[in-house]
């Protein structure tokens, strides 16, 4: 994945928990996926996610892989 649709996908998820007023930690609980990971793609110290990584965190946001990408944000 390119940097642009990375750095997309990582302000998805955080207007996500700006949304829900839910922490990283819990979005990596219902995401089953340790925090660490979570906050090491939020935080760019990991440059990219894997697709396995993005539908679990789709799961926990509840909502579909399909459905993510299809916000306003990545028609940019």
């Amino acid at each position: 994945m390119d940097k642009d649709l990375q750095k997309k996908i990582r302000e998805k998820i955080f207007n996500y928990l700006i949304k829900e007023n839910i922490s990283i930690n819990e979005l990596s609980l219902r995401s089953y996926i340790t925090q660490s990971t979570l906050q090491s793609f939020l935080s760019n110290k990991t440059k990219e996610i894997t697709l396995n990584t993005l539908e679990k965190i789709c799961e926990g946001m509840n909502t579909t892989i399909q459905e993510f990408f299809q916000d306003k944000i990545f028609q940019k």
